[in-house]
This record gives C-alpha cells, sequence and structure tokens, in this order.
C-alpha cells in the first residue's frame, strides 16, 4: 500500500490537541493528558496565564528586594505565548523558591528555557510540577513500513502534538521504538529525514538509516513511536550558578534536556527529583533528549535520591569540553577551537595530548584567551570539523591563548582544561530506568558513582570515558563505581552490541576514539567494586587503558544474554578488540588490583569469565577462557 501525501492546509486542520492553542477534542479521548486536565474551558487556561504574568513578576520584585523565602501559591501556572514566556531568576543570592504543591506548564515551542535559574548563589527551587502543553514531541502507532519508498507511516494518537508542529517539522528527531503497550523496543539508532502529512491524517516518516526494514526488529504495524524533536530548550537549567538546589521537583516532559546546569562554579545539588512519564496517559517519553546534563562547571553536582527515566538520550552525562589545536603560533601561543567561549579562560591549566594516542604533551597555566572572530578563521575551524567528522556546537569558536611557558603540539592535537571538568560529582542512591540509550555518563575527575539502581538501560548502564568524538573531557580520573545494582542492561542489542558501540559493557570504563584504543593508559585510578550486575546483553565490566584501580567483589549473574543473530558486526570492533565475549574484559591496563568477582549464568555465546587484551597487569584473578565451550 502506498500512502498519499497531503496538502498543508488539511494537516492542519487534522491537528490533535494543542492545549490552550488550537481546538481540543472530547476530553475522554485524550491520551496525553488526563481527562480533567484536557478538559479545562479557555477560561480556565486564560486564568492560569494570568497567574503566571503575576506570579513571574511576584518572584522577581522578592528575589530584588533581598526576600530569603518566597512561597507560591498552591495552583496551575500557565507560561507561554499571551503571557509570561518563562520563569527567569537571574542574579539572585540565597532565595528560596518554595513551589510545593503547584504546576507550572510550560510551552515547549519557542528557543526559551522553561524554567532558568542564571548568574545565582545559593538559590533553590523546590516542590514544584513541572509539564508542558502542547506535548514536546509526537508520538503515533505504525500503520505501515514500506522499505521500498521509504518510510514509517504513523497515525498520531489523540491529544499529541504532530511531527510538524515543532519548530523543525521533526526533521532530525531521534525515532524511538516502543511495543503497543509501551515498552521500549531494541532498534538501531535512527532519524527523521524528513516528515510528510498523508491525506488520512497518517505522516510518512523517511528515516535516515531506515533499519526498521533492514533489521528484524519485531517494529511492525501496532507498534508505537516517538519523535523526539531536540531543536528546542531545557525544562529547568542552572547557568553560570553556584551552589544552588533542586529539591522535589517532578518533571514529566522536556522539549530538549529536563536538567542541566552551564558553566559557572558549579556545586549543585539535585535531591528527589523525577523525571518520569505523567501518569494516567500513555506518554512514551519523559524527555527528548539527556534528562540531566552537566556541561563546563567547576564543581561536579551532588545528585541524589532521584528517578530518572524514559529519555531519548543519556540519563546522566557529566563532563567538561574538549578543544583542539588549530595553529601553533608561536612556541606559548596557539589557537585552539572550542565550543564554548570561555571554555578555556585566563588561569586555567590546560592539558595537551596527542591526537593519535592521547599521549600527554604538555601542561601549561593560561595568561590571556582573546577571541578570533575573523571569518577565514571561523570557516577554517568549521571545515576542520566536518573533515573530522566529530559532533560540534557550530559556528566553532576559535580562542587564542598564551601560556605561561612553551609547549610543542600539532594541528589537530588535543587540548583540555582542567578548571571546568565537574570535578567531585557525587551521584547516589538513585533509580534510573528505561532508557533507550545509556544510564549515566561522567567525564570527570574525583568523582563517585554509589548505590544506585539501573534497570532497562538500552546501551550501557555506567560509563567513565573521554568522548573524542562529542568533545566530551577529561580523561576521567579518581573515580569509584560502587555498590550499584543493574539489571536488564544493554536491551537495545542492536546497538549494544555491535562495532559501532564502545560501551560494551554494563559498567564500561574506555577511551574513546573514532577507532581501535590509545597504545597505553589514559585514565587512572579507577575503582569498580561491590557492584551487582544481573541480566546483561553485553559484557558485564569493561576497563581499558586505565592505570591503577581495582575490580573487586562484584557480581555478575547472567551477561552476554541473548543470541547471536542480533549482532549486525563484530563486538568490540570500534575498538578493535577480537570477539570479547567475556564478563570482564581488560585492555591496555595496568596495576589493576582483579579479586574476588563472582561470575555466574554466561549467555549462549560466552567465551569465559576473564580477558586480557595487549599489555595488561592484574591480578590476583586470571584470564578464565572456556576452551571447550561453543555457541
Amino acid at each position: 500500500m502506498q500512502i498519499r501525501l497531503s496538502p498543508l492546509w488539511m494537516t492542519a486542520l487534522a491537528a490533535p490537541l494543542l492545549v490552550g492553542a488550537c481546538s481540543r477534542p472530547a476530553a475522554n479521548t485524550n491520551q496525553a493528558y488526563p481527562a480533567e486536565i484536557a478538559g479545562w474551558s479557555d477560561k480556565v487556561i486564560q486564568a492560569q496565564r494570568d497567574a503566571a504574568v503575576k506570579l513571574a513578576a511576584d518572584i522577581t520584585r522578592a528575589a530584588a528586594a533581598g526576600e530569603k523565602r518566597f512561597v507560591v501559591p498552591p495552583g496551575q501556572y500557565r507560561f507561554g505565548p499571551g503571557g509570561a514566556e518563562s520563569l527567569a531568576i537571574r542574579g539572585a543570592k540565597d532565595f528560596e523558591i518554595d513551589a510545593t504543591g503547584s504546576t507550572f506548564w510550560l510551552y515547549p515551542f519557542q528557543r526559551k528555557d522553561g524554567i532558568l535559574i542564571d548568574n545565582c548563589r545559593n538559590v533553590t527551587l523546590k516542590g514544584v510540577t513541572v509539564d508542558y502543553s502542547p506535548t514536546p514531541y509526537s508520538q503515533g502507532v505504525v500503520t505501515e513500513i514500506n522499505g521500498a519508498e521509504g518510510y514509517i507511516a504513523m497515525r498520531v494518537e489523540p491529544g499529541f502534538s504532530s511531527p510538524l508542529d515543532t519548530p523543525s517539522k521533526s526533521a532530525n528527531a531521534k525515532i524511538v521504538h516502543f511495543t503497543p503497550e509501551g515498552d521500549l523496543l531494541p532498534s538501531r539508532l535512527d532519524w527523521a529525514k524528513e516528515v510528510k502529512a498523508a491525506e488520512d491524517g497518517q505522516y510518512l516518516i523517511y528515516p535516515r538509516g531506515g533499519w526498521a526494514w533492514k533489521y528484524e526488529t519485531g517494529i511492525k504495524p501496532g507498534t508505537r513511536i516517538a519523535l523526539a524533536d531536540r531543536t528546542m530548550r531545557m525544562a529547568v537549567n542552572v547557568a553560570n550558578s553556584e551552589a544552588c538546589r533542586i529539591q522535589d521537583v517532578t518533571i514529566y516532559a522536556a522539549p530538549h534536556m529536563a536538567l542541566t546546569e552551564h558553566m559557572g562554579a558549579g556545586g549543585h545539588v539535585y535531591q528527589h527529583c523525577r523525571v518520569i512519564r505523567r501518569p494516567d496517559t500513555r506518554r512514551l517519553l519523559a524527555c527528548n533528549a539527556d534528562v540531566f546534563h552537566s556541561i563546563g562547571v567547576a564543581r561536579g553536582p551532588m545528585i541524589e535520591n532521584c528517578e530518572l527515566s524514559f529519555a531519548a538520550d543519556d540519563l546522566v552525562n557529566i563532563h567538561g569540553l574538549l578543544s583542539f589545536v588549530q595553529e601553533q603560533r608561536q612556541p606559548d601561543q596557539i589557537d585552539l577551537v572550542t565550543q564554548i567561549v570561555p571554555t578555556i579562560a585566563a588561569g586555567a591549566e590546560v592539558r595537551f595530548y596527542a591526537q593519535d594516542s592521547f599521549a600527554l604533551k604538555g601542561v601549561a597555566r593560561v595568561l590571556s584567551a582573546e577571541s578570533i572572530t575573523l571569518p577565514e578563521r571561523v570557516q577554517a575551524a568549521d571545515a576542520l570539523i566536518a573533515a573530522k567528522k566529530i559532533a560540534f556546537l557550530k559556528p566553532a569558536r576559535v580562542v587564542r591563548v598564551t601560556l605561561d611557558r612553551p609547549v610543542e603540539v600539532a594541528p589537530s592535537d588535543y587540548a583540555s582544561a582542567d578548571d571546568r571538568i565537574a570535578r567531585g560529582t557525587v551521584i547516589r542512591d538513585c533509580f534510573f530506568h528505561d532508557c533507550y540509550t545509556r544510564g549515566v555518563l561522567l567525564k570527570s575527575r574525583d568523582g563517585r558513582i554509589e548505590n544506585n539502581r539501573f534497570d532497562n538501560i538500552g546501551i550501557a548502564s555506567i560509563g567513565v570515558a573521554l568522548d573524542a568524538h562529542f568533545m566530551e573531557a577529561p580523561l576521567p580520573s579518581d573515580i569509584v563505581i560502587s555498590g550499584n545494582h543493574i539489571t536488564r542492561n544493554g536491551y537495545n542489542d542492536l546497538v549494544s552490541r555491535t562495532d559501532w558501540n564502545y560501551h560494551i559493557g554494563a559498567i564500561s570504563v574506555t577511551n574513546e576514539q573514532t577507532r581501535g584504543l590509545p597504545p597505553t593508559p589514559t585514565l587512572s585510578n579507577i575503582t569498580i567494586r561491590d557492584n551487582v550486575i544481573e541480566n546483561t546483553a553485553t559484557i558485564g565490566i569493561l576497563m581499558t587503558n586505565v592505570s591503577g584501580g581495582a575490580i573487586t567483589g562484584n557480581t555478575i549473574r547472567g551477561f552476554l544474554d541473548g543470541t547471536p543473530d542480533r549482532m549486525t558486526g563484530g563486538l568490540g570492533g570500534r575498538m578493535q578488540l577480537l570477539n570479547p565475549a567475556y564478563a570482564i574484559v581488560l585492555a591496555r591496563s595496568t596495576d589493576i588490583r582483579l579479586e574476588g568477582n563472582t561470575i555466574e549464568q554466561p549467555g549462549p555465546f560466552a567465551k569465559g569469565g576473564i580477558v586480557f587484551y595487549g599489555a595488561v597487569a592484574a591480578s590476583p584473578q586470571a584470564p578464565d577462557a572456556w576452551k571447550d565451550r561453543q555457541p
């Protein structure tokens, strides 16, 4: 069957509920909002807008007056067009906003953070529930998979935005697949190249990869699909701030990331926060991108007793930024290509690494940093980014740094500043579940990931690794991963067990490169102890390129739990590890204490318990290959 396309005016007539923006279907047909909310009248919605205008003004006045605490009257507050666009708290100090019993309804289709805390110190936001109206993504039921024509047909479920409502018309939206009941389905990572409307109210999604018909995945008519457009902004963003607290906050939807912290001194605390799908609805997602994302803060966050789930990307990603050399102008003066200014600023200590091996080439302190805006320099930087095929914010920034001592570098060598790396991050006692990609990613120093629960994570539950593709630094060191309980890891085995993936362990500690591993250790002092890993489609623990550390007291019960026909490439191929089908895999690491690990219930094509690749110094447990075992 070939579905015919419709003109755009017919699409507008067929659009589903956009609360407060378009007419609403009967409440009992709405699957995006509970019946009571879906049934709100225009008069009620306008009263919510008016309340938000007053609230934003009252909070601004209270903060400016130096008040210490502001209590939000319980109720419904609607931000967006026709009123207060968003809630912004700027320049406040020692200020608490207690919004217990209140819901903030935010508007997704604008380039504004829903709640922004900017240039603040010791500001607390507590008790608020956050939701979006209309929904910041589209979802529906698959009606046809047409590989010949290159599309997936979807009928939007009642109450949800259409794919063409978002600013990008869902172009480059991530495609996430679900069962009819709303459970995540394994699928190769794919993005919408284009979405078109069809005459009968359906939408044709043209994927870039077309994996839904290239691999046997269980995706078929009747399964469900969400289109996670990531061109919008954050639900809650703490920017350029210090020692702030987000407490007892519940978020039911986010048009990009749900909780972010961006630059500044950091040291923020997130306690008892939940990012979950709204109860009494049939929503598929709680967040269009990463749930929690930290970039370029000096001191890392404490994330404690939180529940993060149902993201179209990672649940937690904490990192600094990696830059690379454009030109060495003088022995002590270098032009660097970076993503955000001031990623590297005066006073920062910068480490320089060889591009092919990550060998340390020099350390120097920045005396001055000057932004270079000459078009030819920026264009050359953008061209270099394209040639390297790395994920980078555009346009690139060029910064000329003068150093306190000479260093010898080459074009494309890496640089990482040590002052904005979320040092001291603590993630503990949290519940991370139902994620399409990865659970917790930590690229930092002096961090702890402890006593958390992970369930049904698509690729890897915990990843500690510099990422050269996304230019996320630093090389991690002094990290403790302890007491975590991981179940059903790597369900997305069309990614987790392919040669594309470098996070091939439920716990993965490694140094990502485009291909292969650095020849020698680059990470240091990583401890993995007393964790329980049960029923993982991947290997249990991966550790590569580490000097000093431990893998002790862990239990791996059920690993490589799947069948070989789900493989779409060689496991470990990106790192050039030959078939690392073991519970614990170590490569190119030294001075590792390997002791007291229990390995049980191997999957059908596991080759052994422990394996070493390259130069490895680890004891007293030794490699354990089962030579007589056949898949």
